[in-house]
């Protein structure tokens, strides 16, 4: 039978069992791991439990992770009442027919519809789903409608407290410190974009592309990635929208990028 728990200290390492249990046991997932149990630890401290997990007897099979849209440091533009459901993650076949995705999100909108912890008590707005192109993705879309969630151009959203309004306009602006760098941002809330990272570091070598490379941790440096436009992945200034598995199209906009003459950061904001 499912059953849903919290996040605590003590079951934390309960996160990965789940979201990284498919990833190769090596250097680079112990590295992904810490920066999330960093970044999960101070959300706790924060706010309270960001992850709901979902168990079958003792085993941990899928989670949730939420947060306040207000607690997005590198969103210049948010909207404070908004509980932000970032990622549903069911990652195991033998799972999917149990309802575990679905006893998550039961979970959290219980909690949200009498008072949420996150938002001291008090109802959120509404919720905002974000979406989420993998294979959990189309599974997903099905289950928010079931429960209620109304599909937006960048989001799904459920109404609780208030009514919905579009997230403001990020006045993001194309920049550069030193002409030529690259930057590849990571999120700490994710140990997958650790390995994306490097992932693109290693596609951008094959490449050709040799270019000074800065890795950051877009929770550290808000301000730059923001300026950015949320970019994962900058080179010369630009903002590259594919992924880098992608090959073709990655390729295609990266020497776009480096043929675009570099400019210089505006001012108020700092490499």
């Amino acid at each position: 039978m499912i059953h849903v728990r919290n996040l605590t200290p003590s079951n934390l390492d309960d996160v990965f069992k789940v979201c990284s249990a498919t990833m190769p046991d090596d250097a680079v997932r112990d590295q992904g791991r810490a920066l999330k149990r960093q970044w999960l630890t101070s959300m706790m401290q924060a706010y309270g439990p960001c992850t709901k997990l979902a168990y079958w007897g003792t085993t941990p099979i899928a989670q949730l992770l939420y947060y306040p849209e207000r607690a997005v440091p590198f969103r210049r533009a948010v909207r404070p009442d908004v509980l932000r459901l970032h990622c549903l993650y069911s990652p195991f076949a033998s799972s999917h027919r149990r309802g575990a995705a679905t006893a998550l999100l039961q979970a959290l909108l219980q909690k949200c519809q009498t008072g949420c912890s996150t938002f001291d008590g008090r109802i959120p707005a509404f919720i905002s789903a974000r979406r989420m192109d993998s294979p959990e993705g189309e599974g997903l879309h099905r289950l928010y409608q079931k429960c209620g969630f109304q599909e937006m151009e960048q989001e799904y959203v459920l109404e609780l407290h208030g009514t919905y309004s579009p997230r403001p306009p990020s006045d993001a602006h194309p920049c550069s410190g030193e002409p030529g760098q690259v930057l590849l941002f990571y999120d700490a809330c994710c140990e997958w974009s650790w390995r994306f990272a490097l992932g693109a570091q290693h596609r951008l070598r094959d490449m050709g592309v040799e270019r000074a490379v800065t890795l950051l941790n877009s929770w550290d440096c808000p301000d730059l990635f923001s300026a950015y436009g949320e970019h994962m992945v900058v080179v010369n200034g630009v903002g590259v929208k594919t992924f880098w598995r992608d090959t073709d199209r990655f390729h295609q906009e990266v020497l776009e990028a480096c043929a675009t003459p570099p400019r210089r950061l505006n001012s108020g904001d700092s490499p």
